[in-house]
């Protein structure tokens, strides 16, 4: 029998899941995933407790190696975050606070101030989520954390950190949270220094991934920084690459590798994406995201699958009080709602619930009104940007696509750009931000030569 050797892997820290996809030198694929631990709060907003790392990618590790025989002495991996993480350490390499998510959204008075020094020419639109206005409000809420810090990063630049011992601000973030330069990708110290913020708690640029190989190498796992656990035995050796964004590794996962593709995404958020060259002149409406030689152009839907978890759990119930699935919800669901016709209706949510009689007809409200902002964005981000390459296909994804009536809702939604639309073959669809770790981890070894030959392999579409 043919013994199963894990040779790659790809990390996913979500709002929600720690997720990993692993690839075996036989070429069969492993999935693991658990509960995202350390939710925390600092100053009232949102954040994640970074001890809690450890214990979350040793439980995967354990599962990955009841899933094998074992793991490959020189294997390489790289790590997907939820964008906009912000860790901040001190000189000895520790979390001084808890690494700050992409829901603290706190920095309003910063983000105006941002824009009123015109810093946004430099470093692509700026919003409250992003690492820049999150530090300045940081430090008014705590002005000892200026004497404090010796490194600004982000959590999977952390993680690489912990497993290396070297420090690095990886492109795919640092692009998307007003630190790095749109034009040529390097510290934008200049606005830095604007905002008072001492260029030099930045570890230096380093590559996410690349279109060829060797341009992203961190280091090798080592064990002579802060892990010696688990996971550093089993990874003991490895390669590590510079880490990406979510969305960034998302769009690789979905196989978008080209100007003539729009991914739209229906997860926790909904999102949609498309590239654009470097020194693209855009409308300004879409955050600018690292895509390797390239830009990603972003618009999301702040609340997109988890507004309907928000719902089903304060309607989703039968007579009897049984909590329904959300196939047994769409199953509730009139066939005479179609989109026109819940289109047709009172756009404010508290007055359609309080209107509306049925629960499947509130069913078909919730999803129709979610699909049509995302159908929304499509249209935007279509034209966000004038260059020679234009849209030719949609790709769906995210877990809320598994839904037949949400799918055909949006589909409906954009029949009027007659673009084909495709979805990712098997169970990958719902998993593509590890599985964009895990290719850009072996584009990034050598493994394959380059992100579309990868992608072409990897990514099979099929038409819906």
């Amino acid at each position: 029998m043919k013994m199963e050797i894990i040779k790659f892997i790809g990390f996913d820290g979500s709002t929600t899941t720690l997720s990993a996809c692993a690839y075996t030198e036989s070429g069969k694929m492993f999935f693991a995933s658990t509960p995202m631990l350390g939710v925390t709060l600092w100053h009232g907003q949102p954040a994640f407790d970074l001890s809690y790392l450890p214990e979350m990618l040793e439980r995967i590790i354990t599962i990955l190696g009841e899933l094998s025989d074992y793991f490959a002495p020189d294997g390489a991996v790289c790590f997907s975050w939820r964008q906009h993480d912000m860790v901040l350490l001190n000189k000895e390499g520790k979390a001084i606070i808890p690494a700050l998510s992409w829901q603290c959204n706190a920095a309003t008075k910063e983000v105006i101030w941002l824009r009123s020094l015109g810093v946004e020419k430099t470093v692509g639109r700026i919003e409250e989520r992003f690492i820049l206005p999150k530090l300045l409000w940081a430090l008014k809420q705590d002005q000892s954390l200026r004497e404090q810090i010796d490194k600004v990063m982000t959590t999977a630049d952390y993680i690489a950190f912990c497993l290396t011992g070297n420090k690095y601000l990886s492109t795919s973030d640092g692009l998307s949270n007003g630190l790095v330069k749109q034009t040529n990708k390097t510290l934008a110290v200049k606005v830095l220094q604007k905002a008072s913020i001492p260029p030099w708690w930045f570890p230096s640029i380093i590559q996410s991934g690349d279109h060829y190989p060797g341009a992203e190498f961190i280091g090798c796992a080592n064990g002579k920084y802060a892990w010696k656990n688990k996971v550093m035995r089993k990874l003991y050796g490895w390669s590590i690459m510079g880490s990406l964004g979510d969305n960034h590794a998302g769009a690789i996962g979905c196989g978008l590798s080209g100007f003539d593709t729009i991914v739209v995404s229906a997860g926790s958020s909904g999102t949609v994406v498309r590239l654009c060259h470097n020194n693209a002149t855009t409308k300004g409406r879409a955050v600018n995201f690292e895509f390797f030689n390239r830009r990603m152009l972003l618009m999301m839907v702040a609340d997109c699958a988890t507004r309907f978890v928000h719902f089903a759990d304060e309607y989703g119930f039968d007579k009897s009080g049984k909590k329904l699935t959300f196939d047994e919800l769409d199953q509730l669901v009139p066939d005479r709602w179609t989109p026109a016709f819940v289109g047709a209706l009172d756009s404010d949510y508290e007055n359609a619930m309080a209107t509306l009689i049925s629960l499947g007809e509130k069913v078909a409200y919730v999803r129709y009104t979610i699909a049509s902002q995302l159908g929304e964005l499509v249209y935007k981000i279509k034209n966000e940007v004038k260059q020679r390459e234009l849209a030719k296909k949609i790709i769906f994804t995210g877990g809320m696509m598994k839904s037949d009536l949400f799918r055909d809702y949006l589909k409906t939604y954009l029949d009027f750009l007659d673009l084909p639309i495709y979805m990712l073959e098997g169970e990958i669809g719902s998993k593509t931000a590890p599985y964009g770790a895990l290719i850009t981890a072996m584009v990034g070894s050598g493994y394959f030569p380059n992100l579309k030959t990868a992608t072409r392999e990897m990514c099979k579409l099929v038409p819906i």
